[in-house]
């Protein structure tokens, strides 16, 4: 199966704090659908965090397939 790069966007949003981030990430994926899981594996792993957990949910806006 060949990659593909896409770019994912969204943000990260928190209803009891009001906390809201915007973000676009690159990544490489099978299909849009596994460019998601792997964004938001990253964002688990990297994003704002506070006692370990990530603060809010990831909400993705739209993914978008690169050439190239």
């Amino acid at each position: 199966m060949k990659e593909r790069c896409y770019k994912v966007t969204g943000n990260l949003w928190s209803e009891e704090t009001g906390f809201r981030d915007d973000f676009k990430l690159f990544v490489r994926g099978i299909d849009d659908r596994h460019a998601v899981m792997v964004a938001k594996d990253y964002l688990r792993r990297n994003g704002p965090s506070r006692d370990g957990q990530l603060i809010g949910k990831i909400v993705v806006e739209g993914v978008e397939a690169k050439e190239g």
